[in-house]
């Protein structure tokens, strides 16, 4: 017997669309049986990042081998032809619409008036994309950065506050790496390890010192050990190579989780663990884990969104609980999701031979 048809079955959790989950560090997977792709999820800021991959192709190649059909070989060679024409590589949603990759790397949205997937353009080489309030960045497979939507605050970061109906290259460097949507701003990292910031700065959510708008790319210090990026919708979280976690930007809820209810205007050091492995920024709060399979969370706790069964927000790092095998972690505006992985595969392929 295929354990992992067992192992499929015991995680038909999320009624009424039964669902199967499946996880990676700071990723989960998602089998909705009513569609054709396993769907890996995280979250940012308060929008939630998808990304699409098709391994179904796997799961029904397994169930073939399990129910012995003869016409298998045939099966699985128009299946794969079918899978891989409209598997979606990554999407993002906003407030009010969607926008996704798919596998032939062209680019897509809906939502806001478009009821069904649209094409952006002709071009194919889009490799990554982030939304954030009313805006939208994406890299491209050759490193440039593109950026449209709403441009009140310079977030879209072509120099002007002009909007954008379509996208358009923010400058000219092609060594763009990832990218981060916050409310009316965007932070982005380089793939030299340095940290670049620009739209909205009221709350001082850019970290350079200043609460001046940037209408283009600023570099943010001159570390170069910059990882990852998570914006809230007013303050920013990172990540160094070295495990070590930093905060800045508005803290009234304690969303910095550095002790105090005050606004830092530059990267500032959470604590000192050096085991940090991934962020995730909701509206005001932070949920973070640690390479030790541990979750912690802080900041805002108005809706319960922090996940400790108290009130009251929290301005340090509270662990959640004591498990130790949380594999996901995602925040969106008011409420986390957090995946554990108790699922083990345990595939005999000479006995299905």
């Amino acid at each position: 017997t295929i354990s992992l048809l067992t192992c499929i079955a015991s995680f038909i959790t999320r009624s009424p669309d039964s669902s199967f989950w499946e996880l990676e560090p700071s990723l989960f997977f998602e089998y909705p049986l009513s569609d054709n792709d396993f769907r890996k999820e995280t979250a940012s800021s308060d929008n939630l990042t998808y990304k699409w991959q098709c391994v179904e192709l796997v799961f029904k190649f397994l169930i073939l081998f399990e129910t012995k059909l003869w016409f298998e070989t045939l099966f699985l060679f128009f299946l794969t032809a079918h899978l891989f024409a409209q598997c979606w590589q990554s999407v993002t949603t906003a407030h009010s619409f969607t926008v996704g990759i798919k596998s032939d790397g062209t680019l897509w949205t809906w939502g806001n008036g478009l009821n069904v997937p649209t094409q952006i353009g002709v071009d194919t080489n889009w490799s990554k994309v982030d939304a954030g309030g009313l805006h939208v960045l994406a890299i491209k497979t050759d490193g440039t950065l593109w950026a449209w939507g709403s441009n009140s605050y310079g977030q879209v970061g072509d120099g002007t506050t002009t909007q954008r109906n379509t996208p358009v290259q923010i400058g000219s460097s092609n060594d763009w790496q990832s990218v981060s949507g916050g409310g009316y701003f965007s932070l982005a990292i380089k793939t030299n390890g340095t940290l670049w910031a620009w739209g909205d700065n009221v709350f001082k959510q850019l970290g350079d010192g200043t609460n001046v708008n940037k209408l283009s790319p600023v570099q943010i210090g001159t570390d170069t050990n910059w990882q990852s990026v998570s914006n809230g919708y007013y303050h920013s979280v990172t990540l160094k190579t070295n495990g070590t976690l930093w905060t800045w930007g508005k803290n009234d809820s304690g969303e910095l989780g550095d002790g105090t209810y005050s606004l830092k205007s530059v990267p500032t050091q959470v604590g000192t663990a050096t085991n940090w492995q991934s962020i995730s920024a909701g509206y005001s709060h932070t949920l973070a884990k640690k390479n030790d399979g541990t979750v912690w969370n802080w900041g805002q706790n108005a809706y319960y969104q922090l996940g400790d069964g108290s009130p009251g927000d929290k301005i340090v790092p509270t662990q959640i609980g004591s498990a130790t095998d949380w594999q996901s972690i995602g925040a969106a505006d008011f409420h986390n999701f957090l995946i554990k992985m108790h699922c083990k595969w345990n595939l005999n392929l000479d006995t299905l031979l």
